[in-house]
């Protein structure tokens, strides 16, 4: 499990991605804490460019 922490202090868990990775049989949770929607748009897409 990873955590991202965000800078909108006292907002919690805000969401969670999970990814799955066939090829290694592995799958992660990532929980993003404290994230503004900007911050949870940046995780998304750097996790969109890890699984390319």
């Amino acid at each position: 499990m990873d955590v991202f922490r965000g800078s909108a202090v006292g907002a919690s868990v805000v969401g969670f991605f999970v990814t799955a990775d066939p090829g290694k049989r592995d799958v992660e949770v990532k929980v993003l804490i404290d994230c503004t929607v900007d911050e949870i748009e940046r995780v998304r897409r750097l996790l969109d460019d890890l699984w390319r």
